[in-house]
């Protein structure tokens, strides 16, 4: 199997194992780490196709291939911090290798399938977004894609306010994305029937300024993980991770019963 690239963030007692986010990488999790510090270690993989990892073969296997790098990164039962993507690949880890997770503590999991059946409208809506940007990459507007995205995804700064490089890197890791839809939002891996199983303490984070459709799909998976604890973040988006990680580092290390 091809190996993942993981860095290493402190050396607490606790171990953490950290996913992040489509379009990033796994230096998004310094903020949270160093708001860990001193009670965890925390080894942060690189994603398919993110950072210092290598491509997936095709850009639609990337979630499968992100759950098993970190099924064999994690040699002992670790507690799990997800973020979006990222978050989602955390409840596929709980689903398919509970073995391995000790807790979840989850920002914005982006597993739109989860969200039908609370909210059809918002989840229709979401449809429209996908088919613009569905015709900005079958045009090969990887740019124009990249920026669609990042209007709804992203931290709120323009598009022309990112520097050069980092535009350069999210257009090119647009396939990625939409590659992803088959798992996301048709749930090719038939993980929605299975996460009522996860019996691990779980924790799902949102922030008030995010996406209509991050309520519908928290609202439906905390129904169906017995026992998960919501909590949402006043003033805070979908990149809360990176924006107030001090706020979501006292969320997940609360849940795992350490800090102040």
């Amino acid at each position: 199997m091809t190996t993942p690239f993981v860095r290493t963030f402190g050396d607490g007692p606790v171990p953490v194992f950290a996913l992040h986010c489509s379009l990033a990488h796994s230096g998004s999790w310094g903020g949270v780490a160093m708001a860990c510090d001193p009670y965890v270690t925390m080894q942060a993989m690189d994603l398919p196709g993110h950072g210092k990892s290598p491509q997936p073969v095709r850009p639609e296997a990337a979630a499968e291939v992100a759950v098993a790098w970190a099924a064999g990164a994690i040699e002992t039962p670790m507690h799990l911090f997800g973020h979006s993507f990222g978050a989602y690949v955390a409840l596929r880890l709980a689903v398919e290798h509970p073995a391995k997770v000790l807790s979840l503590s989850l920002y914005e999991p982006v597993f739109f399938a989860a969200a039908r059946e609370f909210d059809p409208e918002v989840y229709a809506a979401r449809f429209s977004e996908m088919a613009e940007l569905d015709g900005l990459m079958a045009a090969q507007d990887y740019e124009g894609a990249a920026k669609r995205f990042v209007q709804d995804w992203g931290g709120g700064m323009p598009w022309e306010m990112l520097p050069e490089e980092m535009r350069k890197m999210m257009a090119a890791g647009m396939p990625l994305v939409v590659g992803a839809n088959e798992a996301l939002i048709e749930d090719s891996a038939e993980i929605l029937s299975r996460v009522s199983e996860i019996s691990v303490p779980t924790l799902l984070v949102d922030g008030v300024e995010s996406h209509p459709i991050v309520k519908p799909i928290q609202d439906s998976l905390a129904e169906k993980i017995s026992g998960a604890q919501r909590q949402t973040l006043a003033g805070v988006g979908h990149m809360g991770v990176i924006s107030h990680p001090k706020d979501v580092a006292a969320a997940y290390l609360a849940h795992i019963g350490m800090g102040a």
